[in-house]
């Protein structure tokens, strides 16, 4: 007899279970009636969209009078635009291919609220006192929100 309730009490618990299982279940189906099992109920997430904006780096300065590259003997100018908060680079090469080393060109600076930087420096070229005209290079790095930017600008003078 102990067997037989040992069953039973087990037969209900099962049979208790199912019931919990179906009324779980059939409440879905019940909210949505057009809904089977041949059928998946769509849904949807809503994603958010990133439109940042294109990054660019251009020379030119702020004032617009000036060129975006020049340097002489005493002092070179570099100007860009980009976008606002863009974190910049610069490396500037003269007639020989060798770099300037001025600390004030070392590190990274970051683009005003408008995009604009300027660099002001002592030119430090090996070429100073060769030739009768001297050339450079200025190459800036804009980078910004996984995009990175290179633009260059050359000049020669007497």
């Amino acid at each position: 007899m102990k067997t037989d309730r040992k069953r039973c009490l087990f037969c209900y618990l099962l049979g208790s279970s199912l019931i919990f299982l179906l009324a779980a279940c059939g409440s879905n189906a019940s909210s949505n009636p057009t809904a089977t099992a041949s059928q998946p109920v769509a849904t949807s997430t809503p994603t958010q969209v990133s439109h940042t904006a294109k990054l660019s780096v251009r020379f030119g300065c702020k004032s617009g009078g000036k060129v975006g590259f020049s340097a002489d003997k005493s002092h070179g100018l570099a100007c860009v635009h980009t976008l606002p908060k863009a974190v910049l680079t610069i490396s500037v090469t003269y007639c020989n291919g060798s770099t300037d080393q001025s600390s004030s060109l070392k590190g990274t600076f970051l683009a005003d609220s408008t995009g604009y930087h300027e660099w002001h420096w002592m030119p430090q070229a090996p070429c100073q006192n060769g030739p009768v005209y001297w050339s450079g290079t200025a190459r800036v790095t804009a980078q910004l929100d996984r995009q990175i930017v290179t633009s260059e600008s050359s000049f020669v003078a007497d």
